[in-house]
């Protein structure tokens, strides 16, 4: 019972801290230049810049990227309450983030740096008098985001009621992405200039053009490989 009345202060005790220091962050636009990915480039204070992936295969209609304020997102998951047999991706204390099991197993995959990043978590949010999130997938990684004090990261959630409400409670500016959306080949534009194939005007060079192999484009290249990594 005692122990239960100690993790209860301390939890109000960090929400207290982490209201105090709440400030604006900014999450800058994800590099598209890789085919089929999108990567984000996260600073991070006193080391090598962290790198986080959303690949096109993963990017179903449903699924929102939200921005989000690191330290606003600690409250919010805190809020929900702390690890516990009843809920093993409650949010620990931040002084205990780097004592979790798997911790070790972020450290190495954000060691690999741009060349294999670490994909976006996946959460889901809890509605209710005091809204919260849990999580589908990624709870290692973003305690390592937030115990190495990244000020802001993007997170994906199905649903875009609910990515709206999260960019509301924890976003860095209240915007959301719709995954699918950013991996859309752009529409070609009108050749209504050229003449119809088969027709008799073009004559044996354009004839001849038509029928060359074009070399394939560069967008269909295959994204580059990951080396994979044992953790949530």
């Amino acid at each position: 019972m005692f122990e239960n009345w100690r993790r209860s202060r301390a939890m109000r005790a960090e929400l207290r801290e982490l209201d105090q220091s709440q400030k604006p962050a900014e999450l800058a636009k994800p590099d598209d230049s890789t085919p089929g990915r999108l990567l984000w480039c996260l600073p991070v204070p006193g080391k090598p810049d962290a790198f986080m992936r959303v690949d096109a295969g993963q990017a179903d209609h449903d699924r929102f990227v939200v921005p989000v304020n690191a330290v606003a997102f600690n409250r919010l998951w805190l809020s929900g309450g702390l690890t516990s047999p009843g809920r093993p991706d409650g949010c620990p204390l931040r002084k205990d983030m780097p004592s979790d099991y798997k911790y070790r197993h972020a450290v190495a995959g954000f060691a690999a740096g741009r060349e294999s990043p670490v994909p976006l978590a996946s959460v889901a949010l809890e509605r209710g008098p005091t809204p919260s999130v849990r999580f589908n997938d990624g709870v290692t990684r973003t305690l390592w985001l937030l115990a190495n004090n990244v000020a802001a990261f993007p997170v994906v959630i199905a649903g875009e009621d609910n990515a709206k409400v999260l960019a509301k409670l924890a976003g860095t500016d209240g915007s959301i992405m719709r995954a699918s959306e950013a991996f859309r080949l752009p529409e070609k534009a009108p050749q209504s200039a050229q003449e119809p194939l088969g027709t008799k005007r073009g004559g044996a060079g354009q004839e001849q053009a038509r029928q060359a192999p074009e070399k394939a484009p560069q967008a269909h290249r295959r994204p580059p490989r990951d080396r994979g990594m044992g953790m949530d």
